[in-house]
């Protein structure tokens, strides 16, 4: 069984990427690097958690290639953190996913990037 999951993306601006999710969503840096053969690179995400999403940028431009169906899911705990994140966000285009079941159960914003995030209070499916 693995220990910790990070999720890597490339952006061409990781400073925009840095405050989004931090402002944004409460994440932390969890660390960071620079010069790392052409990369620099940011690790966000909340600590002790096992899993963080690693950001890099190089000189070589990001290519965004994805499904309207590939999404970040974050999944709520508190209803009260769900809505004051929801209440964080009101300068942040909302979009309709293309699943039903998240038209229904989730709230869909989009990073700098373009990557989807799925924003969901569902208590039956916290643990």
């Amino acid at each position: 069984m693995y220990q910790q999951m990070r999720v890597a993306k490339h952006t061409n601006s990781i400073d925009n990427v840095q405050e989004f999710y931090t402002t944004k969503l409460g994440f932390e840096v969890l660390g960071s690097f620079d010069g790392n053969d052409g990369y620099n690179g940011i690790f966000l995400g909340l600590k002790n958690q096992g899993w963080h999403l690693e950001f890099t940028q190089s000189s070589e431009k990001m290519e965004r290639k994805s499904d309207p169906d590939d999404m970040i899911v974050l999944y709520y705990k508190s209803e009260k953190e769900y809505f004051n994140t929801l209440k964080g966000l009101k300068d942040v285009e909302k979009f309709v996913p293309r699943n039903p079941y998240w038209q229904v159960n989730g709230v869909l914003i989009k990073d700098p990037d373009g990557n989807q995030i799925i924003l969901c209070y569902n208590p039956d499916v916290v643990q």
